[in-house]
């Protein structure tokens, strides 16, 4: 893989991505989108567009051929261990609950749902596809059973233990991407077959969200407004895209990882800030603006970090 071909992966991988919320940004700055509007849709897109996503990838994993438990429990534990360290190292600083939970949210969660996958078949085909579907399981139930956690600790509502751990488990069996994941996991199991009209339909529902949410996304960064959040935006979006990818994938290198196996991983924890994140922000009312900023920051420079994060793995001949 060359210097050019790397150059290239990775600004046809996240360019789309950029151009799409800046179609937001646009159809707001016109007016064609108002503020209720925007927010109707990504309700929409929560409820229905991104569950079918989900569901839709998660069934097509074969887990009994697409299974190395040494990758998962890596990965699993990487993330756990990631978003306790973030949780220690930020809890020392922001004492805001509100502000702790969106600024953990944006520092530990990925976008590996959309990027996952096609970066994985760029720099290593269809083995690359292959080991990369089988972390999809392992990065959206953690990413989301933690994130209502986090949700749950900045509700001012919840100040013992136990209000919190009710709290946090009556959101996740409401959630929809647990649900579609639960029921993604157990159609891939029983290798459940749809008639062709409903499989055609949940393929075009899904495929609706690739592009829609980006979209929506874009409508909830108004130009109009200040952007007071700015700072704090920019250092996490540093963290989610610098320091969260060299401590982690050095980890990973010292435990052995090589090849595509270590790629799944680099998507994993190297990846911008999950466009997912500014539609729950937005869904639970916890800081959605300042996520809003992080997605646009970590999505338009992610090109970039993605491009020496590749080329340096690649050149240490990790890949």
């Amino acid at each position: 893989m060359g210097f050019l071909e790397i150059f290239f992966f990775s600004v046809n991988a996240t360019l789309p991505v950029v151009l799409c919320m800046a179609m937001g940004i646009f159809v707001r700055w016109r007016k064609t989108v108002d503020e209720e509007t925007s927010k109707r849709l990504s309700a929409l897109c929560f409820k229905l567009f991104l569950p079918v996503l989900t569901f839709n990838n998660i069934r097509a994993i074969d887990f009994r051929s697409d299974f190395s438990p040494r990758l998962i429990t890596s990965a699993f534990l990487g993330i756990l261990a990631l978003f306790t360290a973030l949780l220690l190292i930020l809890g020392s600083v922001v004492k805001d609950k509100e502000w702790l939970a969106a600024c953990v949210h944006v520092g530990f969660r990925s976008n590996y749902i959309m990027l996952g996958i096609p970066l994985a078949q760029n720099m290593f085909g269809q083995e690359g596809v292959r080991i990369a579907s089988m972390l999809i399981p392992v990065a959206t139930i953690p990413f989301n059973f933690l994130t209502l956690f986090l949700f749950s600790v900045a509700d001012e509502h919840n100040t013992s233990p136990g209000a919190l751990l009710k709290s946090t488990i009556s959101k996740v069996v409401r959630n929809p991407l647990i649900i579609a994941t639960a029921l993604g996991v157990v159609a891939s199991l029983i290798r459940f077959t749809f008639p062709t009209f409903l499989e055609t339909t949940l393929l075009n529902l899904g495929g609706v969200a690739s592009t829609l949410c980006l979209v929506v996304l874009g409508t909830q960064i108004s130009l109009e407004r200040e952007m007071p959040h700015a700072r704090r935006a920019v250092v996490m979006s540093m963290t989610r895209l610098i320091f969260v990818p060299v401590v982690m994938l050095t980890i990973f290198v010292v435990l052995g990882f090589r090849g595509p196996e270590l790629g799944a991983l680099f998507v994993l924890f190297a990846s911008p800030c999950a466009n997912s994140c500014a539609i729950m922000a937005r869904q639970y009312n916890v800081k959605p603006q300042f996520t809003a900023q992080v997605v646009a920051l970590t999505t338009l420079f992610s090109g970039l970090t993605a491009f020496v994060g590749i080329y340096l793995l690649r050149a240490l001949r990790f890949f």
